[in-house]
């Protein structure tokens, strides 16, 4: 298993990939907020959360053997998203290494969390990060 507080006394020393990545150019996004209202943004982004906090507890329930839960005010974006992972996970045989991992890559200077770690039957290590 991996060690997951591995770097923790130095994790705020170091930005996000979030942080990172938001200082590329993003003209799609650039165009749809100049043409949207506040509002508009402000409710697609708590839809956005919620889907998204939604799914990753779910595939969090499906990998311990829980049962799946999609009462939301979104059943049907949950459940397409989770249908998904379902197809997924039947086309590739993994083990489960860690979940909810915080990485640290000092030599490119810039820190995560990983979603989970995976073994392939490779075996290769796999970060995954679910996206919604």
């Amino acid at each position: 298993m991996i060690k997951k507080e591995r770097y923790i006394e130095e994790w705020d020393q170091w930005p996000s990939v979030t942080q990172v990545l938001s200082t590329l150019e993003k003209p799609a996004l650039t165009a749809w907020l100049r043409r949207t209202s506040p509002a508009e943004i402000a409710a697609v982004s708590i839809t956005s959360k919620n889907i998204g906090t939604t799914v990753h507890e779910n595939i969090d329930r499906i990998e311990t053997g829980e049962q799946v839960d999609v009462k939301t005010e979104y059943p049907e974006e949950v459940s397409n998203c989770i249908n998904s992972y379902f197809a997924w996970k039947k086309q590739n045989e993994f083990e489960v290494v860690a979940s909810e991992i915080k990485m640290l890559d000092k030599e490119l200077g810039y820190k995560g969390i990983a979603d989970r770690i995976l073994r392939d039957g490779k075996p290769r290590l796999i970060i995954v990060d679910w996206k919604t």
